[in-house]
């Protein structure tokens, strides 16, 4: 795997910390979900993770950061492409939903689906990037990522290279938050590295194999045939992507499918299973690193604090006659 940096920046969004910035705390904290899904329970994470309050800073001082560069070079940039605080979250698979909550949000419609396919979202950025002429194309590629063939890589215990440009304004903005990009790069590695391998070992546990094995039953009595709410998610979505499919039909369906998935996750248990096993070996896996996790909690609070000041930065050169032009853009608390 390789964390190709180019495409997502010509859309627009660059890399976002998201559910990565994670620490070793005692306490543990979920990653948010999307609010039409809410969980009734925390989604499995590393113990001690930033609030989303903190994610949100470090995120916007990255985009400030890009924006500024770029504006140095005479380009433009929109805050992650739509003008806002906050990156476009995309909505997690909504596994856990209720039933109620399946019969109103189904499991996403057009918009999951449209994910689903590998389709992007429109933003400023990309609309901007597409009425450059090719020459100026390339010298935004080369602003944003400098020689995207000089990278700086970091390989996973599991043989898999996670890769970003060693310079450009991306690299520039990862230093000046991180401290340095080797920081930045095991920061993001750290806890993906955690969460992938928990995820993949919570997936033959025992006790998730028996509950997924209810689960299918379940499903199977109520007409669909899939082995994982991920199966009977694609099944349900497809036909938004297909030409001369009647929508409502497809909506229907869609909801009845959610509604099923909803109703066998609650007598079954299955997602909370999951999560459980998966929080075990999260505890556990981190606890044979704690040097590690300890080098990610000092990466994740260094980073926190100079986001904070860039972003006061920004908003004192934002205030009254500054002259900017530039809202203050703090994200809400």
């Amino acid at each position: 795997m390789s964390l190709t940096m180019r495409p997502l920046l010509l859309a627009g969004l660059a890399l976002t910390v998201g559910a990565v910035t994670a620490g070793c705390a005692a306490e543990a904290s979920g990653t948010p979900r999307a609010a039409a899904t809410s969980a009734p329970e925390a989604s499995p994470a590393i113990k001690g993770a930033l609030p989303q309050r903190d994610v949100d800073t470090i995120n916007l001082a990255d985009q400030l950061l890009l924006r500024s560069c770029l504006k140095r070079q005479y380009f433009k940039y929109t805050l992650f492409g739509t003008g806002g605080t906050r990156p476009p979250h995309m909505a997690e698979a909504p596994y856990n939903q209720s039933v109620d909550q399946a019969r109103v949000h189904g499991f996403g419609g057009t918009a999951s689906a449209a994910t689903l396919n590998g389709a992007e979202p429109p933003d400023a950025n990309t609309r901007y990037v597409g009425s450059l002429s090719t020459e100026q194309r390339a010298r935004y590629e080369t602003a944003v990522v400098g020689n995207a063939k000089d990278r700086i890589d970091q390989r996973l215990s599991n043989g898999s290279v996670w890769s970003i440009p060693r310079h450009g304004c991306q690299a520039d903005a990862y230093e000046q938050i991180y401290g340095t990009l080797p920081a930045y790069l095991q920061y993001v590695t750290f806890s993906n590295e955690v969460l992938q391998s928990a995820s993949e070992e919570a997936g033959t546990d025992p006790r998730y194999k028996a509950a997924q094995r209810a689960w299918v039953s379940c499903v199977h009595t109520k007409g669909y045939n899939a082995q994982a709410p991920t199966e009977l998610m694609r099944q349900a979505l497809v036909p938004y992507t297909k030409l001369g499919e009647d929508k409502a039909t497809t909506r229907q369906r869609e909801i009845a499918m959610a509604v099923a998935a909803a109703e066998c996750n609650s007598s079954t248990g299955l997602v909370a299973i999951h999560d459980r096993a998966k929080q075990e070996n999260i505890d556990r896996l981190v606890r044979l690193n704690t040097a590690g996790c300890a080098a990610f909690r000092r990466t994740g609070a260094a980073a926190l604090a100079r986001a904070e000041t860039i972003v006061a930065r920004d908003e004192l050169a934002a205030g009254p006659g500054s002259g900017t032009g530039e809202p203050s853009a703090r994200p809400g608390r």
